[in-house]
């Protein structure tokens, strides 16, 4: 992740949303719909979960809310080059996993399933 500030930052903010609105659903799950489907019960769509990874951490995701990783726990970060920017970088190591519980197959309609993920990175820098 880059900061922008050499790995300086006061915090930074990681929001991962789905724009999907189910009611029956928990605040940590993420859904994936059957293309074409007419509703989105159960038998329509897929939910998983999201998490991150970073300093020997992992913490889970809650759709359209905010996880804030203060400084002092940013850990390892690493030199690399990014497109434009023609000196390394400073960026904090990190790693988004996606997780799907099992489910019974049986209790899905057969087809393809699709959906978008939104990921707002947003650094705190303490200078107003």
């Amino acid at each position: 992740m880059y900061d922008g500030y050499g790995a300086n930052s006061q915090s930074l903010q990681l929001t991962l949303s789905d724009g999907v609105m189910l009611p029956d659903r928990s605040s940590t799950d993420f859904t994936i719909i059957k293309q074409g489907a007419l509703n989105t019960d159960k038998s329509q769509r897929i939910d998983f979960q999201a998490f991150v990874e970073w300093n020997g951490m992992t913490r889970q995701f809650t759709n359209q809310s905010a996880l804030v990783i203060p400084r002092n726990d940013y850990g390892d970060y690493r030199l690399v080059m990014l497109p434009g920017i023609n000196v390394p970088v400073a960026c904090t190591l990190g790693r988004l996993r996606l997780s799907t519980p099992a489910f019974d197959h049986a209790t899905k309609a057969a087809g393809q399933y699709s959906g978008t993920l939104r990921l707002e990175f947003k650094v705190e820098t303490g200078i107003p």
